[in-house]
């Protein structure tokens, strides 16, 4: 029997502190999601450092500005925001907004996933 499990935020940030520092890990559902898009190659480089920064930032919620995947990834900023468009679309990452005194005051992207048991 196959059962899908979303972890919620604290179970991440608990299980990324047992594996930081080894395998960044992907199931084969999200792969072939990655592969059904329009740049898969581009989709796989972007979730797989998104990954990374998750287990860099122990949490599924990560500061990672464009200017800054842009650079790690020698992509433009147009080709970023593409892709990062597509990994929203097929909902593997989401944006995440923290909000103080009515204005805008830290941007987050959430990087989902699961586990089948």
């Amino acid at each position: 029997m196959e059962q899908k499990l979303q972890m919620d935020e604290r179970d991440a940030v608990d299980n990324f502190r047992l594996v930081k520092g080894q395998l960044i890990l992907l199931q084969d559902n999200i792969y072939e999601r990655l592969l059904k898009t329009a740049y898969p190659s581009d989709c796989l480089a972007l979730y797989i450092h998104y990954r990374y920064e998750t287990k860099q930032q122990a949490s599924n919620n990560i500061c990672a500005p464009t200017e800054d995947i842009a650079k790690a990834l020698k992509w433009s900023l147009t080709k970023v925001r593409r892709i990062k468009k597509l990994l929203k679309a097929i909902g593997l990452i989401g944006d995440v907004i923290s909000w103080e005194k009515g204005r805008i005051k830290k941007n987050y992207v959430k990087v989902n996933y699961e586990f089948e048991y």
